[in-house]
């Protein structure tokens, strides 16, 4: 028996605990920033402007909608996967009225970049929207949109369906 006495460890095994020990927290300093920064984050999308088309009135009018879309997250890219399904309304001051539908391309978004994509909305027969504004006073434009987002970063591969609702003023 040892009578209160230390007895000193093998260097060896003072090497491999030390090292052991550093290692580990090496490795917790690395994966922790990792952890914190791929919590993802959805994407915000905005109305850019708007295009009128130029040229005479005709039976089918339309215009160009420019969407920007923003990925927040700082190391997930961003898939909108297949299309971006679009319905636009029109927002008067007495009520919101259905406008137009149409599809966009979905495409790929880096992280903490932006994308804007310009969608060609085909709109009703001109006599629809002149009578639309003739009977109340146009305020906007009311943009649904519905699409497949996919999140890859190194330990998440996850796909969510979302659904934006932005408005336009004019």
């Amino acid at each position: 028996s040892v009578n209160n006495q230390r007895v000193p460890l093998p260097r060896k095994r003072k090497a491999c605990s030390f090292l052991f020990c550093l290692s580990s927290l090496t490795l917790y300093l690395d994966f922790l920033p990792v952890t914190a920064f791929t919590h993802t984050l959805k994407p915000v999308c905005n109305i850019s402007h708007i295009i009128p088309l130029d040229g005479a009135k005709t039976e089918n009018e339309s215009f160009n909608l420019v969407l920007e879309f923003i990925n927040r997250n700082p190391l997930i890219s961003v898939s909108y996967d297949s299309f971006l399904n679009i319905s636009v309304y029109y927002i008067s001051s007495s009520n919101v009225s259905y406008f137009a539908e149409t599809t966009a391309p979905g495409f790929h978004q880096q992280n903490l970049k932006q994308t804007e994509v310009t969608v060609h909305i085909p709109a009703p027969e001109s006599s629809q929207l002149s009578e639309m504004q003739n009977t109340s006073n146009p305020i906007g434009l009311l943009v649904n949109l519905d699409f497949i987002v996919g999140f890859r970063c190194i330990s998440c591969k996850e796909k969510r369906r979302m659904t934006f609702n932005v408005t336009y003023y004019f």
